[in-house]
């Protein structure tokens, strides 16, 4: 999420800011074009961030096991199988784009980018909170939180690294981000149709 603010908010925001969006938009390109090309700018952000954060826990993870002199079979739980990296695929891939839609709505109403950061950060808190929750969930997870996105996404997570992930919770929850996603999509290019919220005074 965090990877993804930057890139998110300076896309349209800060391209109305800099007077560039005026530019962008009279050019023979479909809004929905747009729209799309600028959400693969953020979702892009959003699984490098993902993907080099899981690299870097693996890295000090084994280090921080080897450094006490721990058993090799104890070294070699902390890393990823072939069918762990395509669960973590699986499910990272949709979630980016739900984070990558969520910015790209708040950027695209947003008058500038210090509006975007001051509209972005309560849902920046929001998205920690929950991941925060889903460590202190215990063994067995409420079921209301297996059914709500994001929640489920990071629950999977989990259990993709602790190689305990099941497909049907898999498969829900790269369903339910790409159903939300679709959502935002859709709320942001009737956004950028219109030039009364997209140009807000």
């Amino acid at each position: 999420f965090a990877n993804s603010m930057k890139v998110g908010l300076d896309s349209v925001a800060g391209e109305k800011e800099r007077g560039t969006l005026d530019t962008l938009l009279v050019n023979q390109v479909s809004r929905l074009s747009i729209v799309i090309g600028k959400m693969l700018s953020v979702m892009v952000a959003a699984i490098v961030g993902a993907a080099s954060s899981v690299i870097g826990l693996i890295i000090g993870s084994r280090y921080f096991i080897s450094m006490f002199g721990a058993a090799g079979a104890a070294i070699n739980s902390y890393s990823m199988s072939t069918l762990g990296i395509i669960q973590f695929a699986i499910v990272t891939v949709p979630l980016a784009v739900l984070v990558a839609s969520m910015v790209l709505l708040v950027s695209t109403y947003a008058r500038n980018t210090k509006e975007g950061q001051g509209m972005i950060m309560p849902v920046y808190f929001v998205v920690m909170i929950m991941g925060v929750a889903t460590m202190q969930s215990g063994d067995v997870p409420p079921r209301w939180m297996l059914k709500t996105p994001i929640f489920n996404s990071l629950i999977t997570l989990k259990d993709v690294f602790m190689n305990e992930a099941a497909w049907n919770s898999i498969l829900f929850a790269c369903v339910s981000s790409v159903v939300l996603s679709a959502i935002l999509i859709y709320l942001t290019s009737r956004m950028f149709s219109s030039e009364k919220i997209l140009f807000r005074i």
